[in-house]
C-alpha cells in the first residue's frame, strides 16, 4: 500500500512549497473528478442525483443556444431589425430564466440529491486549498438557510502518486451519509 499525507503534513506543504496534487492536476479537473466520484459513491448508498434538474438546466442552455444561432443569422441582415430585437428580446429572457432558477430556486447547488424517505437535499462542492480540504456543503431543500459542511482532507483521500484511495473515500462517503441522514431526522423532530 502507498503512503498517504497527514492532514498537517498536506498543510503545510500547501503553503510552503505548493501541493504535489496541484502539480498533478488544476483544481478545476480535480473538483470535476472529486464531485464526480462523490456523487457515485453517494448513489452507491442509497442517494440518487435528481436528473430532472440537469435535463432543466441542459434544456434552458439548449434554447439558449438555438436562439442565439437564430439571431446570428439575422445580425448580417439589415433589413431584419425588427426580428433580432424580437430574437435579442427572447434570448436575454431566457437567460435572466436560467439565473433565476440556478440562483433562486436551486440556491446555486451543482446538484440535488433524493436520498431515503424521498428527503432532497442540495450539495455545493468546493475545493479549498489553503485548508487542504475538498468542502461539501449540503442542506436539506426546505432547510437551505442550515449549511453543514463535510470537509474530506485531500492528504487523506489521495496516495502520493495522485491516486485517489477508492476505499477510504468510500467509507468518508458513508459518514457523510449519516450526517445528511441525521439532518433530517433531527429535523423532523
Amino acid at each position: 500500500m502507498k503512503a498517504k499525507k497527514s492532514s498537517s503534513e498536506n498543510v503545510e506543504q500547501v503553503e510552503q512549497n505548493g501541493n504535489e496534487l496541484g502539480n498533478m492536476y488544476c483544481t478545476q479537473e480535480m473538483g470535476k473528478i472529486l464531485q464526480s466520484v462523490t456523487l457515485e459513491n453517494l448513489s452507491s448508498l442509497g442517494f440518487k442525483e435528481d436528473v430532472w434538474l440537469q435535463y432543466t438546466r441542459i434544456l434552458c442552455f439548449a434554447i439558449m443556444s438555438a436562439i442565439g444561432l437564430y439571431g446570428a443569422a439575422f445580425t448580417s441582415i439589415g433589413k431584419n431589425k425588427l426580428i433580432l430585437k424580437i430574437v435579442l428580446v427572447a434570448y436575454f429572457t431566457m437567460l435572466l430564466f436560467t439565473l433565476f432558477y440556478d440562483k433562486i430556486i436551486l440556491h446555486g447547488s451543482q446538484s440535488r440529491l433524493i436520498g431515503p424517505g424521498n428527503s432532497k437535499f442540495y450539495i455545493w462542492f468546493y475545493l479549498n486549498w489553503r485548508q487542504a480540504t475538498f468542502d461539501i456543503s449540503y442542506a436539506s431543500v426546505g432547510d437551505v438557510a442550515h449549511k453543514d459542511v463535510y470537509k474530506v482532507p485531500l492528504g487523506e483521500a489521495f496516495y502520493e502518486d495522485g491516486k485517489l484511495d477508492d476505499e477510504w473515500y468510500h467509507s468518508s462517503m458513508k459518514k457523510l451519509s449519516k450526517e445528511m441522514e441525521a439532518m433530517i431526522s433531527k429535523r423532523l423532530m
